[in-house]
């Protein structure tokens, strides 16, 4: 995150456009308004939507704005998010989820600056910056004729990868600390922190719901906490049942158990590593033909060959 954290700082002041890409809860759009707090854009208005809730018939009109009597409900004159921010950002959370009609709008507006208002004639000015989030791989769309190639083009000029906080470890304990005080304050309690083994439980969960759902576990046990402490049992079942108890004293056989995962593990890599070289080499080294060869996503194919060691030239 600190690597994620400088490459804000250093794309902030630009113009360019920016597409953040990670699983949901991972912070895609604190990311993005840190993005829009270091830049110069910052005393302008910043505008969020997301693309997935919104009806499809509707999001053009979000996004754009109407002119008075373009349909049936519209009996005003209504500036989209697009002239809302004018002079500043527009945050298009999930924008996967666009149909392909609001994509056309979409990338005539960021070529042209210029947007008409449905049911008008009239082309307005816009200077906005687009910042994308994202938990699709939107070159598999592509590929799939679900997202145009030309809109990709014109978002993806940087692109931020949001590690999962399965990956993050080092940073559940100040995480907590940090929402334990948000909760207390939202909830007008007093609760100074986690019993050991209760933090042990969440540093061992794997968190799929990354940080909105570690969040909502600590809002939850903060609110149910029976003491100044959250233990165990104030933690959802679903913590308590993944990460299962801390035992004090190491388990017979725990060495054993240790040496074969650590075997299958290395065997898994090993196998890993083949079929992605096989790959490369059936498609001459096209990582995009490798990774539909073998069914996977090409972010994720990437990201393999980065763990692994696989060099991205290939011959």
């Amino acid at each position: 995150m600190r690597a994620v954290l400088d490459e804000v700082g250093r794309v902030a002041p630009s113009t360019l456009p920016v597409c953040i890409h990670g699983e949901t809860g991972t912070g895609k759009e604190l990311i993005a308004r840190a993005i829009h707090d270091q830049s110069p854009r910052r005393g302008a208005p910043m505008r969020s939507i997301n693309c997935g809730a919104i009806p499809a018939t509707l999001v053009e009109g979000m996004l754009f704005g109407h002119e008075r009597g373009a349909f049936t409900s519209a009996d005003k004159q209504q500036k989209g998010l697009f002239e809302q921010a004018h002079g500043g950002t527009v945050f298009l959370d999930e924008i996967g989820e666009l149909s392909l009609t609001a994509q056309a709008a979409l990338l005539r507006v960021l070529e042209t600056k210029k947007l008409t208002r449905i049911g008008g004639d009239r082309e307005i000015d816009v200077d906005v910056r687009v910042v994308a989030a994202t938990h699709r791989d939107l070159e598999a769309m592509c590929d799939a004729g679900g997202f145009r190639r030309d809109l990709l083009y014109r978002l993806n000029a940087v692109v931020l990868d949001l590690p999962p906080l399965r990956e993050r470890v080092e940073e559940i304990e100040p995480l907590v600390a940090a929402l334990l005080a948000e909760a207390n304050t939202s909830s007008g309690r007093a609760v100074r922190g986690l019993s050991p083994e209760a933090l042990e439980l969440v540093r061992r969960y794997p968190w799929p719901g990354n940080v909105r759902e570690l969040k909502n576990a600590i809002e939850r046990a903060v609110v149910i906490a029976r003491s100044d402490l959250v233990t165990e049992a104030d933690l959802p079942a679903r913590v308590r049942e993944a990460a299962g108890r801390v035992s004090n004293a190491p388990e017979e056989g725990a060495g054993e158990l240790g040496d074969f995962k650590e075997r299958v593990r290395q065997q898994t890599q090993k196998l890993e590593t083949e079929m992605i070289v096989e790959a490369l080499r059936r498609t001459n080294g096209n990582q995009t033909e490798a990774a539909k060869l073998l069914n996977m996503p090409v972010r994720t194919f990437t990201h393999k060959m980065k763990e692994l060691g696989i060099k991205k030239t290939f011959g």
